[in-house]
């Protein structure tokens, strides 16, 4: 409020103490002059929106190969003995329910849940600890009896 009633009063001012001779004068060039912030302007917001877009698709990437990471994890899974098999499973789905529900809204005003990294790191333990007992188990592959 305050600046439109500065640059009314400005205005107002000018009108009084400036001749129209005057103004008319230099009319000319003001039109070119803004003409030229016109374009810098539009040249500025044409960058502004590139790189929105651009660490937009950067964004989407990072959540694709985070997806493709923990269903290819999901999968794998599979190959494990049953009790740590459903452990995984359910750590894995727990881990993406809290992304979704804790991690991103944090993400949303710069902050991290600890809650989510709680449970990245459970899951990780999880992985860690598992001993393999066979070669199947060993390698991630499933043995002919498993198929």
């Amino acid at each position: 409020m305050a600046a439109v009633l500065l640059s009314v009063t400005g205005t107002l001012l000018v009108r009084r103490f400036v001749a129209v001779e005057v103004l008319e004068r230099h009319n000319e060039v003001a039109g070119f002059i803004y003409a030229v912030i016109g374009v810098v302007y539009a040249v500025l917001l044409g960058f502004t929106a590139i790189i929105v877009w651009e660490r937009h698709d950067k964004a989407q990437d990072a959540l694709e190969a985070e997806a493709n990471d923990l269903t290819d994890l999901y999968r794998d899974a599979e190959t494990f003995p049953d009790d740590i098999r459903r452990e995984l499973e359910t750590q894995l789905r727990t881990y993406a329910r809290l992304v979704v529900e804790k991690e991103w809204p944090a993400m949303a005003e710069h902050k991290s849940s600890p809650e989510v990294w709680d449970a990245y790191t459970q899951l990780w333990r999880t992985y860690y600890q598992l001993q393999p007992e066979n070669s199947a188990t060993k390698f991630g592959t499933r043995s002919q009896s498993q198929s």
